[in-house]
């Protein structure tokens, strides 16, 4: 696959092969960055599966409520019965609504793939994976889960998902009111779990998150937008999108969901508490059928059930994890069993949150389909921080 010129081999877009960087990729370390790729990795205290264990333990002890569907998509909402929250924390729009926290870029000069949180209040916040923060220089999402401690700062690792904006546009970050598309968010999830597993390293792969932003374009090609902001599509695609959220609205208890499309599992999201969730709920379903507006909305015979969800929840406890230092509170799972993989943030002895991807959020990338779900076998092919390299 070609690549971008300059000294950061960023890979340029099969679906846009003439797209250019439109800024430069800075490879200069700053100390916060140094401290930032080196989250120390942890080694189990107990044989190698227990954290899978306990993932899978914390979703067995709630319920699965009633299916909810809209044409060919398929919702099980995970609702607690007593199980214990954990910490207390602010999600990020929570956090944002009571001016409790304040985001901004490292330097006056900015480093792409770095922010600065600052948590000017006496709670802890919750940055969800695949969050976006909309502002500044341009527009970022979360490489991976963090918790902020009660007022103190952090650097976070992230990923630009703006490519053709690099000039501020205010100092302060916001709330974009997304999490970028699951499949995109699959292969950026993958990226970190090999950059952590090879260098200590919550890196993404940022060519392949350009990629897959590009990628959401040449699909819906009625959208456009002038910088190739992620957050556009969504934009544009909103009345498709609340159409979804209406069919599945955030049930009394809940906790969490998994999503079928056409009767097959894509995938399933879960935090510990039901406050938090229920402001990230229009988020987190938008971010799964964002991928899935292509479908045909007419009746679809095939439906999830709780019997597939429950078997696919089951078997979490059979995959391998690996366990480093968070970069806020508590530790960073990562987890995987061939193309299914999740990543899980564990503190104070209770998963705050976890979110897993099953293999058909990628199925047009193994099985060559295009039309559906984003690129074709050709699109997909050797395509760097894929899972499979581990």
């Amino acid at each position: 696959m070609a690549k971008a010129g300059g000294k950061g081999g960023l890979l340029l877009s099969p679906c846009f092969p003439q797209a250019t960087c439109k800024y430069e990729y800075k490879e200069e370390r700053t100390d916060m960055n140094t401290q930032l790729t080196k989250p120390n990795k942890i080694q189990p205290p107990n044989p190698c599966g227990s954290d899978s264990a306990r993932i899978a333990q914390m979703v067995r002890a709630c319920a699965l409520g009633e299916t909810q569907s809209h044409g060919p998509v398929s919702v099980i909402p995970i609702v607690e019965e007593g199980l214990s929250e954990g910490p207390d924390y602010l999600s990020l729009g929570e956090a944002m609504d009571s001016a409790s926290m304040v985001v901004t870029e490292v330097s006056e000069e900015g480093f792409v793939p770095i922010l600065r949180v600052r948590n000017l209040s006496p709670n802890k916040i919750l940055l969800l994976d695949g969050e976006e923060l909309e502002g500044a220089k341009q527009n970022r999402v979360l490489n991976t889960t963090v918790l902020i401690p009660a007022e103190q700062e952090v650097t976070i690792p992230v990923s630009c998902s703006e490519r053709g904006r690099w000039r501020y546009k205010g100092k302060f970050f916001e709330d974009s009111g997304v999490i970028m598309a699951k499949k995109a968010q699959y292969h950026k999830s993958s990226s970190v779990s090999v950059n952590l597993k090879s260098n200590e390293s919550y890196a993404s792969n940022q060519g392949q998150v350009w990629e897959s932003i590009n990628c959401l374009y040449s699909k819906y090609q009625d959208s456009f937008s002038p910088t190739e902001a992620m957050h556009d599509v969504f934009k544009q695609k909103e009345s498709l999108l609340e159409d979804y959220l209406d069919h599945f609205p955030c049930v009394e208890g809940q906790r969490g969901m998994v999503l079928f499309a056409e009767g097959e599992l894509v995938g399933c999201e879960v935090l510990s508490r039901t406050g938090p969730y229920r402001r990230c709920h229009p988020k987190i379903v938008k971010s799964f059928c964002i991928d899935l507006l292509d479908l045909p909305v007419e009746k679809d015979d095939k439906m999830g059930s709780s019997e597939k969800a429950k078997e696919w929840l089951d078997s979490i406890e059979n995959w391998k994890s690996e366990r480093f230092k968070s970069l806020g509170e508590g530790e960073d799972l990562r987890l995987k069993n061939g193309v299914s993989h999740g990543n899980a943030l564990v503190a104070e002895d209770t998963v705050v949150h976890f979110v897993g991807f099953a293999p058909h959020v990628i199925r047009d990338d193994e099985r060559g389909r295009s039309g559906r779900w984003g690129m074709n076998r050709e699109e997909g092919r050797d395509r760097p921080g894929h899972w499979e390299e581990l």
